[in-house]
């Protein structure tokens, strides 16, 4: 069965930041085979990568980066500081 998560965050610190969404797709998924990330350009994305894989273990991550943003179903994310 294919199942979808989406969560977002305005955490400026990469790797808590990558914490955070670790967390959220373990609390919704019951197996995670790919994960898609888009984050801004002020996170290190590595640090980010290293939190979520604290959380879920190895997992294949697509990622992207955003100068301007991310629309989310709770609307347009985006903070100087850093989202994902």
């Amino acid at each position: 069965m294919l199942q979808s998560h989406v969560c977002s965050n305005i955490e400026p610190d990469s790797f808590k930041s990558g914490e955070h969404i670790g967390k959220s797709i373990k609390s919704k998924l019951t197996k995670t085979s790919i994960i898609f990330i888009y984050i801004s350009e002020i996170h290190e994305h590595s640090q980010l990568v290293k939190g979520v894989k604290s959380v879920l273990g190895e997992v294949n991550i697509i990622g992207n980066t955003s100068s301007c943003g991310v629309i989310t179903p709770s609307g347009y994310l985006f903070n100087r500081e850093g989202f994902a």
